[in-house]
């Protein structure tokens, strides 16, 4: 049995599947777990996992809410709303659960966390806790977003420019913290990220209006170009290649209370992905690509356990480069186990299908 499969899902799916998002997926989760390998082993590319984890958040908006997007029936459909619960729930809570047993079993947390931990009582896996959180949320965002748009083609970008306001005014960028410093904010995390989903279903949206312009776009040189730029532009602005290349002193965390203007530009980015064939398009598509982002759920709730296990078996491995290519090599055939084993068969599962 081959491993890559076939991914075109249903229209019982939550969402269609779209093989460059899954190549974007990818990116997000190789920017987290090198940037967590490298905080560890003190490599070139520690602090840059926030880029991975807010593409992550807007990637999530876009691909929920374009599901809806593409019909109005859809979006007034009780059921639908029932499935995409369903989905979450599925989607999210059998690999967290392992993940948190797995935690008490080798003693990185009491078993008394169990509990606080599950229910998203206390963000202890940041990430997790602010999106699932935000699934809540996230129906009444495409409903505004919808209807608005149903009303008037302006009305969603007018009132987006107005929640950007009020979000700084409720959330000054002198009072935030980054995600990882998540015990010190709690349920206020979720506010914080909130612009990052919205983005993305407002790009859902736009894409929904304006898909129809492909054609005339996928294969100009222009949009490949932009993408192009705003595919490496993360890179680029990261503190290393920054110190490098100009001889700065930037701290490797210079960047990590930017998140609502990386999400515009991740919007962007996204956007331009779906509308263009060109070489960064090709490339996230392959299956190469594909293969990360499949497994990038996994990936993030045990890429730790490996990594903690060899930063202990130091002694037996001194070379930080054979250590970084022994835990990659772990982190991925878990992940890959683990997507096989799990993740592909959860995800077939709908409520729809049972309901026909």
């Amino acid at each position: 049995m081959k491993f890559m499969p076939q991914m075109e899902t249903p229209e019982t799916s939550s969402h269609s599947r779209y093989p460059v998002l899954d190549g974007v997926r990818g990116t997000a989760i190789l920017y987290v777990t090198f940037s967590h390998l490298s905080n560890k082993l003190s490599l070139f590319f520690s602090g840059q996992g926030q880029y991975g984890v807010w593409l992550f958040f807007v990637l999530s908006g876009f691909l929920l809410s374009l599901y809806f997007f593409r019909s109005t029936a859809k979006m007034f459909c009780p059921w639908e709303w029932l499935n995409y619960a369903f989905r979450r729930i599925v989607r999210i809570y059998p690999l967290y659960t392992l993940s948190i047993l797995l935690c008490i079993l080798f003693g990185y947390w009491s078993h008394r966390a169990f509990w606080p931990v599950f229910l998203l009582r206390t963000p202890a896996v940041w990430a997790v806790f602010v999106e699932f959180k935000f699934y809540l949320v996230l129906p009444f965002v495409i409903l505004l977003i919808g209807g608005l748009g149903m009303w008037r083609r302006w009305a969603p970008f007018v009132i987006f420019c107005f929640y950007l306001c009020l979000h700084y005014s409720l959330f000054p960028t002198a009072t935030l913290r980054p995600g990882y410093d998540a015990f010190r904010i709690g349920n206020a995390l979720v506010g914080e990220y909130a612009p990052l989903f919205v983005m993305g279903a407002l790009t859902a949206w736009v894409y929904a209006q304006t898909g129809h312009w492909r054609p005339r776009l996928s294969g100009h040189a222009g949009v490949g170009a932009v993408v192009a730029v705003l595919f490496l532009l993360p890179v680029v602005c990261s503190a290393t290649v920054l110190n490098a290349l100009f001889g700065l002193h930037v701290a490797a965390d210079y960047y990590h209370m930017w998140w609502v203007p990386w999400g515009l530009v991740f919007s962007v980015f996204l956007y331009g992905v779906m509308m263009s064939d060109g070489v960064v398009s090709r490339f996230l598509s392959s299956p190469f690509m594909r293969f990360f982002g499949f497994v990038s759920f996994s990936t993030y709730l045990f890429q730790d356990f490996w990594i903690d296990f060899l930063i202990r078996e130091r002694a037996y491995l001194p070379e930080k480069t054979l250590r970084a290519v022994l835990t990659l090599g772990l982190i991925y055939a878990t992940s890959a186990l683990s997507f096989v084993l799990l993740e592909r068969p959860l995800s077939r599962l709908s409520l729809l299908a049972w309901r026909r």
